[in-house]
């Protein structure tokens, strides 16, 4: 089971390289993918849901690139997660109560949202200037 799919921690990995840019600085998606050894297809795929998230900014062209579109402090790892997976459950059909046997099994349901309620926090927590600094200890 992944919480983090391969495509958000992708994601993560390219956010704090462009947090450790100087934040007029652009960054190719080639150099990106080579840095993280990303396939550049999937790349770009993710860098555009980044964009539409507004997660980060991109500029077209021979010298074009990615800045991020938030200071890293205000870009949060659930935020990310959200943009590229969805909304963060453990299981959507076992947490819903609208079914007899969902609702018997109350105990287990109640550990479950717990969980994922300490997960969403934590997070929530954590920024990507959070992961900048983690890396560099």
């Amino acid at each position: 089971m992944e919480l983090i799919r391969r495509k958000t921690d992708y994601a993560l990995r390219c956010l704090v390289i462009l947090a450790q840019a100087h934040p007029r600085q652009l960054v190719s998606v080639h150099y990106l993918a080579q840095t993280e050894e990303i396939p550049e297809d999937l790349l770009h795929k993710i860098m555009q849901a980044l964009g539409r998230a507004k997660l980060v900014r991109g500029t077209r062209g021979r010298s074009g690139g990615f800045r991020l579109g938030k200071a890293p402090e205000k870009i949060t790892v659930l935020r990310v997660l959200e943009t590229l997976q969805g909304p963060f459950t453990v299981n959507r059909c076992f947490l819903s109560t609208d079914h007899p046997f969902r609702r018997e099994v109350s105990s287990l349901h109640k550990k479950l949202v717990a969980i994922q309620e300490e997960l969403i926090s934590f997070f929530r927590s954590v920024t990507i200037a959070d992961l900048v600094h983690r890396g560099s200890q």
